[in-house]
Formats: C-alpha cells, structure tokens, sequence
C-alpha cells in the first residue's frame, strides 16, 4: 500500500505541474506501479555535502555549531598538515558566503561565517530561489591539534 500511496502521489504532483502549462502531460506511472522508496537508514548515500577526498573530519565534539541556525552544515575538516580548515556554507540566490578565521588561540578557532544578502536594484521579480552548499576554507595560523572550531555566522545586507 505504501507504493501505491507514493505512485498516487507523484502522479498528482506531475498532473498537477502539468496543469499550470497550456498542455496536459500524463504521468508516466500507474496505480499499479511500484515506486521505490530509498531507505532511511542502511542505504546507500543519497546525497548531501561530502567531505573532499584526502580530508580528515574535525570531531564533532570539537565543533561548537550552536551559533548557526537549525539545519545549517556543520561538517568541519583539515587538509594537508591541518593548517587548512574546511566547512560547508549555505548561499543562493542573491546571497554569497566565505568564511574568515576572526581568532586563534591556543584552545579554540573561531571561524565566522559572512552571509551577505544583496537586492539588486531595479530587479521586478527579485533573487532566484534556490540554496546551494559551497565548500569553504580557511586558513590557519598553525594546524588545528587538539583546538576546538567555534562557528558563528553573520548576515549583512549588501
């Protein structure tokens, strides 16, 4: 029942954008085909921001991410000698993202993230709406070690 439940329901959602245009476009599914449903857990990997090849995962228990806001990456890593930090940004449409290293001591890395947010003049409909993920890196004074990554994220509008 769960197949055809998911069937039913991709097929209203293409009759449905199908519906906006001048044309009716059928669905290529039936009730009586199947859907398949990718598991939750156990699978394989569906997506998502992956760490670079050669990188080496921060801990996240040496991630302090309670600065950024719900559903955020928070994914953090080194390359090379671990001087270079990398982490994952949100932008799109008329926003960008980077991220500078604001203070290094001893125990701790504070990176913050700058979320710039621009309204382009003169532009009727505005910013595209779409988000994407876009590595960043920042580099270090010394290697990461043992410090703590602190991450905070500033919005300014452009």
């Amino acid at each position: 029942m769960r197949h055809l439940g998911a069937a039913l329901l991709a097929a209203g959602a293409l009759t449905l954008v199908a519906g906006c245009g001048s044309q009716v476009v059928e669905p290529a599914i039936s009730a009586s085909s199947t859907l398949a449903i990718a598991p939750t857990s156990g699978g394989p990997f569906m997506g998502g921001p992956r760490l670079p090849a050669g990188s080496t995962p921060v801990s996240g228990s040496r991630v302090n991410a309670t600065e950024l806001p719900a559903g955020f990456p928070r994914e953090v890593w080194t390359t090379g000698d671990g001087a270079t930090l990398g982490l994952y940004g949100e932008q799109g449409g008329c926003d960008t993202i980077s991220a500078e290293a604001v203070a290094q001591t001893s125990t701790q890395v504070t990176v913050r993230l700058l979320q710039i947010q621009q309204k382009p003049a003169g532009h009727v409909s505005g910013c595209p709406m779409y988000e994407m993920v876009k590595p960043l890196s920042v580099t270090l004074a010394q290697p990461l070690g043992a410090r703590t990554v602190l991450l905070q994220l500033s919005i300014q509008e452009g």
